[in-house]
């Protein structure tokens, strides 16, 4: 239902609009009540916009900081894999390159 038939029926509406300014285009979720007034047959709305950037900004800064801190771990955590690998596998490698040569000396 329109906004005009909702009041009308004296329904509760929510719904997302784009206001158009002169810097450019804010969208906002509208909410809209029935208020009943005196003795009027048709109940009054009473409406509530709020711009979409106030809601969904501290979401999406806190987003960012959430990639942010999720990639540096993720470089901390593959630089430290590397360390402990490299201190792993380079000891094997001299032993494996002595046992080698030994093979190679006695066969």
């Amino acid at each position: 239902p329109d906004l005009i038939e909702a009041v009308q029926k004296g329904e509760s509406m929510s719904f997302p609009t784009v206001i158009s300014t002169g810097g450019g285009e804010i969208g906002y979720d509208i909410s809209t009540t029935p208020l009943p007034v005196g003795r009027t047959a048709t109940p009054w709305a009473l409406g509530l916009g709020i711009p979409h950037a106030i809601v969904n900004g501290p979401v999406l800064r806190m987003l960012r900081l959430s990639i942010i801190i999720s990639v540096i771990m993720l470089l901390v955590i593959g630089a430290a894999a590397f360390i402990i690998a490299r201190s792993i596998s380079t000891p094997l490698k001299q032993v494996m390159k002595q046992e080698a040569g030994w093979w190679i000396y006695y066969t």
